[in-house]
Order: C-alpha cells, then structure tokens, then sequence
C-alpha cells in the first residue's frame, strides 16, 4: 500500500475500483486484502487494519497493511487508548480522533474507525491510520471510509444470503422483512436508518439517503452504510440541496445521465452532486404521509381535503454508479417499497412532534405498571403512605431541643494576677482545702521592688537633710540667714511628705501581690503546681478557680443558633421554667432533671459549635461524686409539636430556610 496522501482524484478512484471488485463477487476470504488496500489508497493512509468482534467480546486482528501498530503505539498507554476506540466502534460507532497534542498517546494521527455491520449486527471494524488534516480534508476522508465500509457491508450481506433461494424468493421474502423492520419502531431514527440499509439491498443501488421536512428545512435523517449523518460534509450538503429542490416540486425524478429530463430548478444542484459522488443514475421518489383508512368527516370536510394538495413530507434518494444501475431492476420495488416507507416514516415523525414524549413514555410505563394484583399493593401501599403521612402530621408530640453542656458550681470564682510579676509561693493544692482569707500565692515584681530600694533610700536621704537644716536653723535663730534655712527646711518636708505617700501606695501594690482567699472554699484549678510554680504571669491574667465548698450545682447549657428559637418561644408561654433532662457523659446510665431558669441575650462563637446561646439551669436535688466542668447531654422539653416535626425538624427547618416557607 501507497504512503501518502491522496491527490484530488484520488479518493474517487479508489472507490470506483472497490465497486468493481464487488461487482467481480471474489470470495470472502479473497476479498478484505484489496478491500483493506483500496481504504488505505482512498485516505491516504500509512496503515489500514480489519479487526473482528469475537462471540466473546474480544477485538481480534484479521488483516492489516503498512506500519505496524504495534510500532507506532508502543506504550502501554497507547495502547489502552487504541483498544477504547476500537471498543467505540465495535458498539457501533464512526468515529476519528485526530491525536495532535502532546499529553495524548495516540499523537501524531488521524485515526479513523468504521463498524462493518451485516444484517444489523457489527462483525467488525475497519481502521485507518493518517496523518493529520484540516477540518475538511478530515471530513472527506470520513466520508470515503464510511462510503467504502458501507459497500463492504451491503457484498458481506449479500456474499451471506442462502443461495438456495430462488432470485424472486429472496428479493420477497428480503421486501417482506424489509416492511417488518419498517414498522418495528417508533423512532424516527430507527426507522429511517431501517429504511436506508435494508432499502438499499432491495433496491440494489450504492446509496439510499432518507431527508425529512424539520419546519422550514430539509434534513437528512439516514443515509446508508453510516451510523450518523454528519451534516456539514460537502456531499451531505449537496444531497440535501438536491433533496430539498425534489420535495418542493413534489414530483418523482428518474435521472439516468440525459440533463433535458430535468427540471431548470434541479440541473445546478445536481451536476454539483455528481461532480463530488461520480453518480450516474438518480431516482427521488417524495414521502406522502398515508391516507387515513376511516375518516368521520362531512361532504364539506372531504370538499376542503380535496381542495388542499397532499405536500410531501420527505424523501427517498436512491444513488446508482453504474449506468444499468436502475435498468437493470424493475420499478415495482422501488413503488411498493416508497409507499411501505413513507407510511413508517410519517407514524415515526408524527411521534417524534409528539410533545414531551419522554415524559409521557415514563408516565405511560408508570401507569401501565399499575396492573393485576401491582394495582391491590399500590392502592396498599399509597393508603399506608397516606396513614403515615396523616399520622406524622396530626399526632402530637414532645418536642425536646438536644444541647450539650457542662456542670458548674453556683457559688464559685476566679482569681487574676493584680499586675505583672512571678508567682514565688504557692501554698495551696488541686482539690484542697483553704479557710476564709488563708494565703493562696505569692507574686514577686522585681521592678517593684527596686522602685520600693530607691523609694526608701529617697526618704532617708530626705530624713537627714532635714536633721541636717534643723541644726542649722536653731544655730542661726537671729541671723541674716534663717529665713532661707527655714524655706529650704519646708520644701525638704514637703518633700518628705510626698516620698512617704509613694511608699505607702509601693507597700499597698506590694501586699497585693499575696493572694488569699475570699471564702472557705476548694481550688478547682486542675494541676495548679505544675501550672504556676515560679511561673510569669501578665496582669489580668487567671491564676486560679475556687469554689464554695458547699456550693451547690448548675448545668450550664450551649444551645444552637439554629434551635434557640423553640426555647425561648416555649418560655415566653409558659409562666413556670421549663423542664430539662440530663445524664452525665460519666455516668450515661442515670438521668437527672433541672429547671431553665435563664438563656443569654446574645450568642457567642465557638470553635467546635459554631454560634451558641449559653443558657443556666437549676439542678433538682443533689448530686454527688460529680466533678467540676463534667461535660453533659441535656433535652430541653419544648412543647407539644407534631410527630412529623419531632422526627423531621431539622430537615423542615432547612427547606423553610432555603425556600423561605
């Protein structure tokens, strides 16, 4: 096989010589080597491969030309990527992938993959590997493979007939499955797929093109020996100008070569369309939809049917490449098979206008469940709904908001470093014990004490200045000099007098430093020696939690943003606190209940939470062996609400927020 690409004339070439081997009937065997030579010469390409679809699945090789494969997609992942395009094909579909960047395995290549279908079922797969082109080029390329898988097809198709049968029998029996597959679907695709496959083999031509009315334009919905139309290629595009002049006349058009038999609206379409397929016979036989086989109508209904012409709604556009193409078959087929056509066509197009046809497809297979004893276990099944429905929305039920939260004593306190310093003494314990005004800590401020060293040493210099201008003054009682002595003597009192102030203020700030306690009471700081032995502290900053030692206990509560709400629209209802169970996480077993005697007025962030109401509760009885800050689950008792509330509510209270119901 040549390597290269083709020259304008030479993809039509190659598909005249494919038709004349068909037309030589070779064995099968003997016939996919040139089969797979004159692909390759019709694209251009450096490899051609025929690949089989096995009963198991499998994708195996049976011819191949040119460059290896193997050589030219030698990773692993190349070689995944090949196999997931043949998988494509193999399903049934004409595709190509052009590999042109970098992070694709494949590149460079054009590769393009065709299924080989024989009475509607692909055996195989046809594969053709070029180099790249543009986006028309890429587009005649695709349309010679599928031209030339399609004629493979139709001699694979026919090759596989019984050649027990007579001629006459065949083509019967062929028309009759033909009107049998016509009718097997609703589908407009189908249909018309059905329509340009199996016509073609009745019919005997190249190609067989169905084009349908789409409000104001012509589309081509089949076209024969490919599995999707692509509508912007160039020889699409002709047939369709062509099938579009034909529905506009209305008329049948038999074309066999001689120009004066056309219409003046059809030469310049059509000589386009033969110089780009090489056809030489031509037939378009337009699309009536049937007449109704009983109408109920009055004389002045069937007057007006009459008065209106009947329009086509498509057409069938039947290719020959061999000037006997169409001599050589009677026009009884081609009649017969239109009208069976047009009939299967107009039902599928007719269902296709159909609006939200899916919808009522689903819903019709909805319903159509609905059958037999399916009808009893329905109407059972929607009746129990309906109870639970009714019973989730009328049975009244307690509404408990779950919080989470903590034990705290009532009567307890914290202590703060006075200002800055370094605790020297700690003469107290986690957990113990210490009477009313008892010594907790010392703190220690080295600046404070040299301030107190300066300040004292200050106030004796200023104490022996004064002693000092005492003696001068009782020496100089009536000199010229006493009256200064006795003015510096004042100022050096006054002096004094402010010195001893700031002492007292340093002494005051310096007793502050020993912490002692308030009350009787426990120290419920955890740890407290490893915590502030000889450690700094800042002003401010806590030192240690006590408590009373016969406090009694509150439940301190958190209660989410989002649920506050059923609390306090439940304690503006009631005149009593509302009622509160709890268990300890330290002893889930036991229940407790308290009184909610007070919610916060504004919320507070927290980390784990998120925004939360904090809220106090009032412990009924006593507890005991309980510890301080011991985490707890409480219910807050909300009300009556409607068991569907109780058991839904947070899913309620989402869709009312996002919808806001």
């Amino acid at each position: 096989m040549n390597n290269y690409l083709p020259t304008p004339d030479t993809g039509p070439k190659a598909l005249e010589k494919l038709e004349s081997l068909i037309r030589s009937r070779p064995p099968i065997d003997d016939f996919f080597l040139p089969f797979l030579e004159i692909v390759g010469d019709s694209l251009g390409a450096q490899a051609a491969a025929l690949w089989r679809l096995a009963d198991d699945g499998q994708i195996l090789p049976v011819r191949h030309l040119g460059e290896d494969l193997r050589a030219r997609f030698p990773t692993e992942e190349a070689v995944q990527a090949h196999c997931k395009l043949l998988e494509r094909a193999a399903s049934g579909e004409t595709l190509l992938h052009e590999a042109k960047g970098a992070d694709d395995p494949l590149a460079p290549a054009a590769i393009y993959l065709a299924p080989l279908v024989v009475r509607r079922e692909c055996i195989g797969v046809v594969e053709a590997v070029c180099q790249p082109a543009d986006r028309e080029e890429a587009e005649e390329r695709m349309e010679r493979m599928e031209t030339a898988v399609g004629l493979a097809s139709q001699y694979l198709h026919e090759q596989t007939r019984s050649e027990q049968d007579s001629p006459a029998e065949t083509a019967g029996l062929d028309l009759s499955l033909v009107a049998l597959r016509l009718h097997q679907s609703l589908s407009l695709s189908e249909t018309a797929a059905s329509a340009s496959n199996d016509g073609r083999l009745i019919l005997g031509c190249d190609r067989l093109s169905v084009f349908v009315n789409h409000g104001r334009d012509v589309r081509p919905v089949a076209i024969s020996g490919q599995s999707q139309v692509n509508r912007r290629s160039a020889l699409v595009k002709k047939l369709t100008q062509v099938a579009q002049q034909a529905i506009r006349s209305e008329e049948p058009l038999i074309f066999t070569g001689d120009p004066t038999q056309l219409p003046p609206e059809m030469e310049e379409p059509l000589a386009e369309l033969i110089d780009e397929s090489g056809l030489t016979t031509l037939a378009i036989i337009p699309l009536m939809r049937p007449e109704p086989l009983v109408r109920e109508e009055t004389e002045a209904d069937q007057r007006r049917r009459n008065l209106r012409p009947r329009k086509p709604f498509g057409c069938l556009l039947a290719e020959w490449k061999s000037e006997s193409g169409l001599q050589e078959r009677p026009l009884g087929p081609l009649k017969l098979f239109s009208e069976h056509a047009a009939a299967a066509l107009s039902h599928a197009d007719e269902h296709r206008r159909l609006y939200l046809l899916r919808a009522w497809k689903t819903l019709g297979r909805g319903i159509d469940w609905f059958h037999g004893r399916r009808l009893a276990a329905a109407v059972a099944i929607l009746a129990a709904a309906f109870v639970g429905a009714a019973a989730l929305m009328l049975i009244p039920w307690e509404h408990r908001v779950v919080v989470e939260g903590r034990l705290a004593p009532q009567d307890r306190q914290v202590l703060f470093a006075p200002m800055d310093g370094r605790v020297s003494e700690l003469q107290v314990h986690s957990g113990g014990e210490f009477a009313a005004g008892a010594p907790l800590l010392r703190l220690v401020n080295d600046e404070l004490e040299v301030q107190l060293v300066e300040l004292r040493s200050q106030l004796e210099q200023s104490r022996a200045s004064i002693r000092e201008l005492q003696q001068r003054a009782r020496k100089l009682v009536e000199s010229d000099g006493i009256s200064q002595t006795r003015a510096l003597l004042g100022k050096e009192q006054l002096q004094l007098k402010g010195l001893q102030q700031q002492l007292i203020a340093l002494e005051r700030r310096e007793a502050g430093l020993l912490i002692t306690a308030p009350k009787k009471g426990v120290v419920t700081t955890f740890n407290v020696e490893l915590l502030l032995r000889e450690r700094p502290v800042k002003r401010g900053e806590q030192l240690l939690e006590l408590m009373a030692a016969d406090s009694p206990w509150q439940l301190e509560l958190d209660i989410p943003a989002k649920r506050v709400g059923h609390v306090i629209r439940e304690m503006g209802k009631r005149k009593e606190p509302l009622l509160v169970e709890f268990v300890l996480l330290t002893e889930p077993t036991v229940k407790h209940r308290g009184k909610l005697i007070h919610v916060g007025e504004r919320s507070i962030t927290m980390a784990e939470k998120g925004n939360v109401f904090e809220a106090v509760a009032q412990i009924d009885g006593q507890l005991t062996s309980v510890r301080f800050g011991a985490d707890t689950r409480a219910k807050i008792y909300c009300g009556k609400k409607s068991l569907g509330y109780v058991l839904f509510g947070d899913l309620i209270d989402f869709l009312r927020a996002k919808l806001w119901i």
